[in-house]
């Protein structure tokens, strides 16, 4: 698949995980109020993004997760 079809893909699933969440969908979510995106990061490769996105998940809240929002 040619990278823009890759990256278009990964967009329609983020948009529609993030309407799963709103909708109720996802049991971990699902009383925790109205979801959106306020963070993204670019990888053109799939396991490469999974690290990273098992990286941030371990940050649960602390420094590290803010350190995200803080750019310069």
């Amino acid at each position: 698949m040619p990278p823009s079809q890759d990256r278009e893909a990964s967009q329609m699933f983020l948009v529609r995980r993030l309407s799963e969440h709103n909708r109720g969908h996802t049991k971990s979510t699902r009383q925790k109020g109205i979801w959106e995106v306020v963070y993204t990061e670019e990888y053109n490769e799939y396991l490469e993004c999974c690290r990273r996105e098992k990286q941030i998940k371990s940050y649960k809240g602390g420094n590290g997760f803010k350190k995200l929002f803080v750019r310069g």
